[in-house]
């Protein structure tokens, strides 16, 4: 698919955007912490095939985007807020994945104006067990890692944001994740959450996977309008199954 690149300022960070074009129902991507717009590539195809507009972004920190010394929930929010006035964009569907799938909550909930969101295994009210991020900094810095993170930054696939930079920004999600359940109620459009059904291979990687389906089961049940649909694979989705996500979301778009 060919895109349209351009550029915007989200108070003074600049984001670079991708824009399918088209006279379709707009679809906005955001992705997770550390992937970048890139980690869409192979689902965008799908959705433009489908007729729908489809529209990616590298948030502040990551891929071709400008770093930033704000890596609030707030910042992340005026990055969205920043593309879809720059693209005039009215009632979109926002689709995000992992920590992509809170701001786009949020987003919906504060300032209306969308179709509905997607969430691809994130957004989820879920305690996760406590991890020791002293030991995963620790892998981090050694030989491999750090080769494949600065891969990752010359070709612009990833995050540049450090190690404490990600780490600050996790754990001041991880304290608003008990407010999660009142920003459904927030949201006027339909709510679709894609789960991944099986265990990734990192440790705790069961009891990770255990959690995450629990909630989305209590999700269901204590917010009706939620629809859950389950696919066979891991965290990273828009990577193991991009067909059947594209689907989906297809199907909500329409």
């Amino acid at each position: 698919m060919r895109w349209k690149r351009q550029t915007t300022d989200s108070d003074g960070v600049c984001l670079a955007i991708r824009d399918s074009g088209g006279e379709g129902k707009a679809v906005v991507l955001v992705h997770g912490l550390g992937f970048g717009q890139r980690s869409w590539d192979r689902v965008a195809p799908h959705l433009s095939a489908s007729s729908l507009r489809v529209v990616t972004y590298d948030q502040r920190g990551h891929g071709a985007s400008d770093v930033s010394e704000d890596y609030s929930p707030s910042a992340f929010d005026e990055d969205l807020t920043a593309v879809l006035n720059e693209l005039g964009l009215e009632e979109p569907a926002l689709v995000g994945h992992s920590l992509g799938a809170t701001i786009a909550l949020e987003h919906a909930a504060s300032h209306g104006g969308c179709a509905g969101v997607v969430c691809v295994d994130g957004g989820l009210p879920v305690v996760l067990p406590s991890m020791d991020l002293e030991e995963v900094e620790r892998k981090m810095r050694r030989p491999l890692p750090r080769l494949a993170a600065w891969v990752m930054k010359v070709v612009r696939l990833g995050t540049k944001l450090t190690f404490e930079e990600l780490r600050g920004v996790v754990e001041e999600y991880d304290a608003k994740i008990n407010d999660l359940g009142g920003t459904y109620d927030r949201i006027a459009g339909p709510i679709l959450m894609v789960v991944g059904s099986r265990a990734d291979p990192v440790p705790q990687g069961e009891e990770i996977r255990e959690g995450v389906s629990n909630s989305a089961r209590g999700l269901r049940e204590a917010h009706p309008k939620v629809k859950v649909e389950w696919l066979p694979c891991g965290h990273n989705v828009p990577l193991e199954r991009p067909k059947e996500l594209a689907d989906l979301i297809v199907g909500f778009a329409s």
